[in-house]
């Protein structure tokens, strides 16, 4: 048995091993930053405060991400896509953002217990046989990737430091019943919009202008959009969100929508495809009931979008504060 996981160490353990252990710490994992040290130098890529990002581990951390996206999309992830994520500079940030947190959670006095770093190692599948934690598989696959158990236990523990203070800053995440409720009222609200579109840039526009000084002083809106060789249209009841012009126009068109009150005509509506005047013709109130049955799921979706908000703010804020060199250009 060992001499067919020798084998397959190169060509299978190790992509699953940064698989299991991205599955478990809930973000890419990358392996440590660089020593602590006042300057860049031979080799450095950019400092967080004293912490160096090393070319070599970006490398690396760049080399496990396009893995990781060459196994999600398969043929489609080549070059071009990774150019088009901005992949080089995510990775960089990534690598910033992973020192940020792990300076925060050491200023706060944040610890990881013994207890909580056996847990989290004998708790990873990889290391197991028959569902029991093999200590003697846990070393033969570290060795045969030459990491040694104080260096994969310090980084894990790293890991779990960052991992606590996210799960801190996430806990302060809360949504009550009346918020809940709202939410739930503006998104599955309805409306429905007669509207006069413009082709876009400046003529387009003046258009729409005059078309709305017309109608707002009474003209009706089929004269009015044949004077202004516009079409008006009607659309159907439609939710927030829904698109019902061009993909492209589909948010400020939804979001003027639903800002009105019933008669009520919009400003002109500057988008990527057209300029939009609009005039609110019904709103429909949501069956709440329908609430009372999602309610649990409802307010558990609600939830998790606040505790994102409150962490990419709490990590702007981060970095806002922080004292981030970067040396060389990644692109």
């Amino acid at each position: 048995m060992m001499r067919a996981l020798r084998k397959s160490f190169k060509t299978i353990f190790l992509p699953v091993m940064w698989l299991v252990i991205i599955t478990f710490i809930g973000t890419l994992f990358y392996w440590g930053m660089g020593p602590r040290a006042a300057t860049g130098g031979p080799g450095v890529l950019a400092t967080v405060g004293q912490t160096r990002i090393l070319q070599t581990e970006y490398a690396e951390a760049y080399k496990r991400h396009e893995e990781f996206l060459r196994r999600l999309y398969g043929e489609q992830a080549n070059a071009r896509l990774f150019e088009a994520m901005n992949l080089r500079s995510r990775v960089l940030e990534d690598l910033i953002t992973r020192a940020l947190i792990l300076h925060e959670a050491e200023r706060v006095g944040l610890r990881v217990t013994e207890d909580e770093l056996v847990a989290a190692i004998k708790t990873t599948p990889l290391f197991a046989t028959e569902g029991r934690f093999n200590r003697d598989l846990y070393l033969e696959i570290l060795r045969a990737n030459g990491i040694t158990p104080e260096t994969f236990e310090g980084q894990i523990r790293q890991d779990l430091l960052r991992r606590k203070i996210v799960e801190l800053v996430r806990g302060t995440a809360k949504v009550s019943e009346t918020e809940a409720r709202a939410a739930f009222r503006a998104a599955r609200a309805q409306v429905a919009v007669e509207y006069a579109a413009f082709p876009p840039g400046a003529e387009g526009r003046e258009a729409a202008e005059r078309f709305w000084s017309a109608v707002t002083a009474g003209t009706a809106w089929a004269k009015a959009g044949a004077e202004a060789k516009a079409t008006v249209k009607r659309t159907e009841a439609f939710t927030l969100g829904r698109p019902v012009v061009a993909p492209a126009d589909a948010e400020p068109f939804g979001l003027a929508a639903f800002r009105l009150k019933a008669g009520e005509v919009s400003p002109v509506v500057e988008a990527a495809t057209a300029s939009y005047v609009l005039r609110l013709l019904k709103r429909t109130a949501p069956d709440m009931a329908a609430y009372e049955k999602e309610r649990a799921t409802w307010q558990e979706s609600l939830l998790a979008q606040k505790e994102q908000h409150i962490l990419a703010a709490w990590l702007r804020d981060l970095r806002s504060r922080a004292d981030v060199q970067i040396y060389r250009d990644t692109t």
